[in-house]
């Protein structure tokens, strides 16, 4: 079990991101930007559980957490960094890595922003032009159905799951 158990912030957080990632399973058949917002919010926290061990509260990140997360396990010299991710020989993992951390990087811009296509609100602030009901976002398409996105999907849900287990 767990040497170091989670402190309360971690523990709210991972929490949270489970109930995220569930609801985001619950809207399968639903419009995309629904999926994706949920799925955004997952990962964010997911990340969050671990700065919250990692660093002062001050220095939490706010949304763009997800990408540096995973670059941080990357170079953390960690052994079973590949396991977490479904690879049984961490090789395998490198040739996959930079679609993995790009697919990352994508999901986590998807946080509103005044001009940037977002699943939650219409775009550009000021006088909205594009919405999420009619935006094609490909985030959820390459989560499903390329390598890097299952890899990195296997990697959430393992995570979520294991937390304590990859993290005591």
């Amino acid at each position: 079990m767990n040497d170091v158990p989670l402190n309360g912030p971690q523990r709210l957080f991972l929490n949270q991101a489970r109930s995220d990632y569930e609801v985001f399973g619950f809207l399968r058949g639903h419009d995309v930007c629904h999926r994706l917002h949920y799925l955004q919010m997952c990962t964010e926290k997911l990340s969050k559980v671990w700065f919250w061990r990692t660093l002062p509260p001050p220095h939490i990140p706010g949304h763009h957490t997800f990408e540096p997360f995973l670059r941080a396990l990357h170079t953390s010299g960690r052994a079973d960094f590949h396991r977490m991710f479904g690879y049984r020989d961490a090789r395998r993992l490198v040739p996959q890595w930079p679609a993995i951390v790009g697919l990352a990087l994508r999901i986590q811009q998807l946080v509103p922003g005044p001009n940037n296509p977002n699943p939650e609100y219409p775009w550009p602030r000021v006088l909205p032009t594009d919405s999420p009901l009619t935006h094609p976002f490909t985030e959820l398409r390459d989560w499903s159905s390329t390598s890097a996105g299952l890899r990195l999907k296997t990697f959430v849900e393992n995570v979520l799951r294991d937390y304590e287990h990859y993290f005591p």
